[in-house]
């Protein structure tokens, strides 16, 4: 039979309804998303493993979801074969994102060793190594497995490296310590006069109504020219109730000439008289 002849006839049978096409990647990612937020683990590495695309047309929305399967159920087996399968596919090198995720994994797994080598190739490579996600992910896990001057060690040295801390960062720090008071002792004088951080220690503490502590905070500012602080402090306190406290904030900020959100104040407003 000539080769035309051939193909013609095998096309031909592929489009008889003997044959249904596997669906499509993208279908298949969004349906391990879904399982895994449905805590359906299990299931999630199952439709990755039985399915003939994978892992040759894998992309790197895959592994995330898959990667947060194992660490749910502490599989280390899979996860280590999903991470040499990310390497082989050179995912790893420049996304900061599954990084994040493979030391996630293996800490949640027991493995703080394979996540350390992790973290240490993150961080030798000066195009991601600013992402402050992965920092959160190895200092995270060195809290988990005790090692405290460890954690605070990376902590120090994300500072050095010029990479912001994030609220997550600084909850991390908070949750070692053994009350706010001290969390904040010790981050106000690692980085003392730190606007940003200024701000997220107030933020937290309204967050968790502790409106003491945060008044406190915001009280011994050296610098209240940061408009975000005021909008912070108007907007915590509003939500917490305290609009009176609200509106004292307000008169108080127009009188260092700060340029507050005026939608914080009818927010205020509306809930004082409303």
């Amino acid at each position: 039979m000539h080769l035309k002849s051939y193909i013609f006839r095998h096309l031909s049978y592929l489009t008889h309804s003997h044959f249904t096409p596997p669906p499509p990647l993208t279908l298949i990612n969004s349906k391990i998303r879904d399982l895994v937020k449905q805590k359906q683990y299990l299931e999630a590495l199952k439709l990755y493993s039985k399915n003939p695309n994978f892992p040759i047309s894998s992309t790197k929305f895959t592994f995330p979801s898959l990667l947060k399967a194992c660490a749910s159920i502490s599989n280390l087996y899979n996860g280590k074969t999903l991470h040499a399968t990310i390497t082989y596919m050179g995912l790893q090198s420049d996304d900061p994102y599954i990084t994040a995720s493979l030391i996630d994994m293996y800490v949640k797994c027991g493995s703080l060793e394979d996540a350390v080598k992790v973290f240490d190739e993150f961080s030798e490579r000066e195009v991601c190594s600013g992402d402050v996600t992965v920092w959160n992910s190895m200092i995270d896990g060195y809290f988990r497995f005790g090692c405290i001057l460890e954690g605070i060690g990376q902590f120090c040295r994300m500072q050095r490296l010029d990479v912001k801390p994030d609220a997550f960062s600084l909850s991390i720090l908070f949750g070692v310590c053994d009350n706010g008071i001290l969390g904040c002792y010790i981050l106000r004088n690692m980085f003392n006069g730190d606007p940003f951080l200024d701000t997220a220690i107030v933020d937290m503490y309204l967050s968790c109504s502790q409106l003491a502590y945060a008044w406190c905070v915001f009280d011994k500012l050296g610098d209240k020219s940061s408009v975000e602080v005021w909008n912070v402090m108007i907007g915590g306190f509003c939500e917490k109730g305290s609009w009176e406290c609200s509106l004292e904030l307000y008169s108080l900020a127009k009188n260092e000439k700060c340029q507050v959100s005026v939608n914080l104040v009818f927010d205020c407003f509306e809930r004082l008289w409303g």
